[in-house]
């Protein structure tokens, strides 16, 4: 999509693809940077023994050392295994149900679309802005009533006591 944006006459010069690319790449410099600079989360240093480290960086920012987690994570097999426990088997294959779901209708959406409004007779310009204003109208109202996702909705849920 931004490529068509681009190739159309922006700020009186007409570019292509290539700027597009361009575009894109520019922040991807930026990660080894950001890698470098960035410290490691105060659990993760927890987690790995790092409890030295953890408390000179929680002084630098003067926060608290998260607590050590007693349950153990367990590895990865096991915690995969949890989730079909019991029946949490349920609630595991809705969520991964609706997941696809979602990403499908997703795909469908910002794929298909414009094809299919291009067949319709509309410019592909206004088949484009029309991706790109439902999608971020859907973004702003999901995250307006649920706020940024930030864990899976089985760990929310057991986070907040309903199971």
């Amino acid at each position: 999509m931004l490529p068509h944006l681009l190739e159309t006459r922006t700020f009186g010069l007409t570019v292509g693809w290539r700027a597009a690319f361009w575009v894109c790449v520019l922040p991807l410099l930026f990660a080894p940077v950001l890698a470098k600079l960035l410290p490691e989360s105060l659990s993760f240093l927890v987690a790995k023994g790092r409890g030295e480290e953890a408390m000179a960086l929680a002084e630098r920012y003067d926060v608290e050392v998260p607590a050590a987690s007693t349950g153990g994570a367990g590895d990865r097999w096991t915690n995969l295994a949890n989730l079909f426990r019991g029946n949490e088997w349920i609630q595991t294959l809705l969520y991964w149900v609706a997941s696809f779901g979602g990403l499908l209708l997703v795909y469908g959406v910002a794929t298909w679309l414009p094809t299919l409004m291009r067949a319709e007779g509309y410019e592909l310009g206004s088949a484009l802005s029309f991706v790109v204003a439902s999608t971020s109208a859907a973004s702003w109202a999901c995250w307006s009533r649920a706020g940024p996702p930030t864990a899976s909705a089985p760990r929310a849920s057991r986070r907040s006591g309903s199971r």
